[in-house]
C-alpha cells in the first residue's frame, strides 16, 4: 500500500513539473512579444519608456508625481523600480515573465474547475492567443493586473462551485484587489461584481457571521499591500500628487469621452473572434445552467469590464488585456459540455472538434508568426537592437552633458532619458499626452523650464511648435543636431 502511494505521489510530482515546464515555455516564447525579452532588448514603446523613467528618476533619489509625472498608480513605478536594480535595462523583463507564468498557472485552475489537464492546458493557449491581440509590447499596468484578475477570479469561482474558502484565500483576494487599485482602479471590475455577488449569496443564506469574516480578511489583504505604499509616499510628502495624477487626472481623462467615442472603443476589443464567442458562450451557460447565480455573475462580470475598459473612450488595444483571464472559464464550460452531452465518448471527439475550431481561429493565427520568428530572434540574441536613431540622439546628449546634468525632452520619447541615463529637468518629463487632457501642463513645463534651463533638449520627430520656438530663442538655445537639415518635422537637438 505504501509503495502504491508513493508512486501516486511520484506521479503527480510529474506531472506538476511538467506543468511547471509549459508554463515556463510558453511564458518565455510569448514574452519575446517584448522589447525587453533577454534575446531582444530593443526600444521599449511609448508607455512602457515613461514607467521606467519614473524607475529611473526614483532610482536617483527622486518621488514619482511630484518630481516625475505620470497618471498610473504607485506599483507599476515601483514594479519597473526593482527591475532597475536586477538590471538597469532589461530587469523588468524578469517582472514580466514572473507575471505571465503566475497568471497562465491560475487560467490553468480555473480551466481545472471544469475540464481535464490536457484541456485545461488547450483552455490556456486559446486565452493566451487573446493577449497577442492586446499586448502591446508589455511593461503595462494592465499586464500587471493579470495575475492578480486571474488569481482572484480562482477564488470566487471555486468558492462558488465547490464551497472552498479559506483565511488565506481570502487575504490573497484582498491583496489583489490592493494590487489592482495600485495599478489602475478601472481595472477592477471582477471585485466589483463578484464581491457584491458573495454578499448577496451571504445575506440570502443568513450567513452573518460568514460574511463579517470574509470583509474582515479581505480588508486585511487590501491593508497589506496598500498602507505601506501610502506611508511611502506620505513620508516622502507626495501623497497629494500621487491622489491628484492617479484619481483626479484619470477621472478628467476619462470624463472628456463621447458616448460615440466609447461605442467605437467598445468595438476595439469585440472584433476579436475569442471575445465574441465567449461572451455567447457566457450567455448559453446562463440560459443552460442549473446555477444560474453563478452564470449570471459571471455575464455580470463581463458586461462591467467591458464598461470600465470603455469608459475613457479611448481605444487603446492593451486596455482589452484584463478580459484574458474572463476567456478560461467560458471555453473551459464549453469542453466539460461536451462530455457531458456525449457519455458515449466521454466527449472526445466533440472536444477534438472544439480544439481544432479555437486552432484555426486563434491559436495558430497568433502562435504561427512567433514561432517564424524565434530563430531570427535567436541568431541576434547578442546584437544591438536598439534604432539607429535612438542610439544617435543618446549619444549626442551623452557627450554634450555630465551623468549628473538635466535634459528636457519635448514630446513622449521618454527612452532618451533612460538608455542616456540623464534625469528629466522637470515635473513632466513628457507632455503631448497630457496636454489634451490638462492644456496647463504646459505652462507649468515651461516655467519648471525656464527656471532650470537644461543644457539639451531633445525635440521628438513632429513635435516642433511655436511654443518651443519661442522657449529656444528666448533663452539662448541653438541647434546642434537635426536628423536631416534643419527640417522642423525631423529630430532636433538644442544646446544652451
Amino acid at each position: 500500500m505504501s509503495i502504491l502511494k508513493k508512486n501516486v505521489c511520484t506521479t503527480e510530482v510529474l506531472k506538476i513539473l511538467c506543468l511547471c515546464v509549459f508554463l515556463g515555455i510558453v511564458s518565455f516564447l510569448f514574452l519575446t512579444k517584448s522589447p525587453l525579452h533577454i534575446w531582444i532588448g530593443s526600444d521599449t514603446g511609448t508607455d512602457s519608456s515613461v514607467f521606467l523613467t519614473v524607475a529611473m528618476m526614483m532610482d536617483k533619489g527622486y518621488m514619482p508625481y511630484r518630481d516625475s509625472f505620470d497618471h498610473k498608480g504607485p506599483l507599476l513605478f515601483l514594479i519597473d523600480y526593482v527591475g532597475r536594480k536586477i538590471a538597469v535595462y532589461r530587469g523588468v523583463w524578469l517582472i514580466e515573465f514572473i507575471s505571465m507564468f503566475i497568471t497562465l498557472l491560475f487560467i490553468y485552475k480555473i480551466a481545472r474547475l471544469k475540464c481535464s489537464r490536457i484541456l485545461s492546458c488547450i483552455v490556456i493557449m486559446i486565452s493566451l492567443s487573446l493577449l497577442f491581440a492586446f499586448f502591446k509590447g508589455g511593461n503595462l499596468s494592465e499586464e500587471y493586473a493579470l495575475p492578480f484578475i486571474a488569481g482572484s477570479l480562482f477564488v470566487f469561482l471555486d468558492y462558488f462551485i465547490n464551497e472552498k474558502i479559506s483565511a488565506i484565500r481570502l487575504i490573497s483576494c484582498g491583496l489583489c484587489f490592493g494590487g489592482v487599485c495600485l495599478l489602475r482602479p478601472n481595472m477592477i471590475s471582477l471585485w466589483v461584481v463578484f464581491c457584491i455577488a458573495v454578499l448577496i449569496k451571504c445575506i440570502r443564506n443568513k450567513e452573518f457571521r460568514e460574511l463579517r469574516m470574509f470583509i474582515i480578511l479581505f480588508l486585511v489583504g487590501f491593508f497589506i499591500i496598500v498602507f505601506p505604499i501610502i506611508v511611502w509616499l506620505a513620508l516622502n510628502h507626495c501623497l497629494k500628487d500621487c491622489w491628484y495624477a492617479s484619481i483626479t487626472f484619470n477621472f478628467m481623462y476619462s470624463s472628456a469621452a463621447s458616448n460615440f467615442e466609447r461605442w467605437s472603443t467598445f468595438l476595439v476589443y469585440f472584433k476579436e473572434p475569442t471575445v465574441i464567442i465567449t461572451t455567447l458562450i457566457s450567455g448559453y451557460m446562463f440560459f443552460v445552467s442549473q446555477n444560474r447565480f453563478l452564470y449570471g455573475t459571471y455575464c455580470c462580470y463581463l458586461v462591467c469590464t467591458f464598461i470600465f475598459i470603455c469608459v475613457a473612450g479611448r481605444g487603446y488595444n492593451h486596455y482589452g488585456m484584463i478580459l484574458v483571464p474572463a476567456v478560461a472559464f467560458p471555453v473551459a464550460f464549453m469542453f466539460e459540455r461536451c462530455r457531458e452531452y456525449f457519455p458515449v465518448n466521454k466527449g472526445r471527439v466533440e472536444a477534438f472538434f472544439l480544439t481544432a475550431f479555437f486552432m484555426c481561429i486563434s491559436i495558430i493565427p497568433a502562435w504561427y508568426p512567433v514561432l517564424v520568428e524565434l530563430p531570427t530572434i535567436y541568431e541576434k540574441r547578442n546584437e544591438e537592437n536598439n534604432s539607429g536613431l535612438v542610439n544617435e540622439v543618446c549619444r549626442i546628449v551623452s557627450s554634450n552633458t555630465r551623468v549628473d546634468d538635466k535634459i528636457s525632452v519635448y514630446g513622449m520619447w521618454d527612452i532618451i532619458y533612460i538608455l542616456s541615463d540623464r534625469a528629466h529637468a522637470t515635473k513632466y518629463g513628457h507632455q503631448s499626452s497630457l496636454r489634451s487632457t490638462k492644456p496647463e501642463i504646459m505652462q507649468e513645463y515651461f516655467e519648471e523650464l525656464k527656471e532650470e534651463k537644461p543644457p539639451i533638449i531633445v525635440i521628438q520627430k513632429g513635435q516642433y511648435d511655436d511654443e518651443i520656438e519661442t522657449f529656444l530663442d528666448e533663452n539662448d538655445y541653438s541647434l546642434i543636431w537635426s536628423e536631416a537639415d534643419n527640417d522642423t518635422t525631423m529630430t532636433l537637438i538644442y544646446k544652451r
